[in-house]
């Protein structure tokens, strides 16, 4: 049997949209999860665990990051060929 490396980024690049937008912004992950509403955890979980969060949880980050759904979660399946891609806004 061959074992394969597995592929890894490069210490310290992002490992999601999510990851590399709040990362242009300059806000910790602490820092997001406040402006958002939501725990730290739950930005690790997204970022590092690959976890799919909760429409209300990926709402409330494209408003605290002033992007639109699908920037910050490209494989979103709302994004699907079809769907018209909206800016979230706050009443909406």
């Amino acid at each position: 049997m061959v074992l394969v490396p597995e592929i890894s980024q490069p210490p310290g690049a992002p490992r999601s949209a999510l990851e590399r937008i709040r990362r242009s912004r300059g806000l910790s992950r602490e820092r997001l999860a406040a402006v958002a509403g939501v725990s730290a955890r739950t930005i690790y979980n997204i970022e590092v665990e690959g976890r799919d969060p909760r429409r209300a949880t990926k709402r409330v980050l494209c408003l605290a990051l002033e992007r639109t759904l699908a920037e910050v979660f490209p494989a979103d399946p709302a994004d699907e060929p079809g769907r018209r891609s909206e800016q979230v806004q706050n009443g909406g």
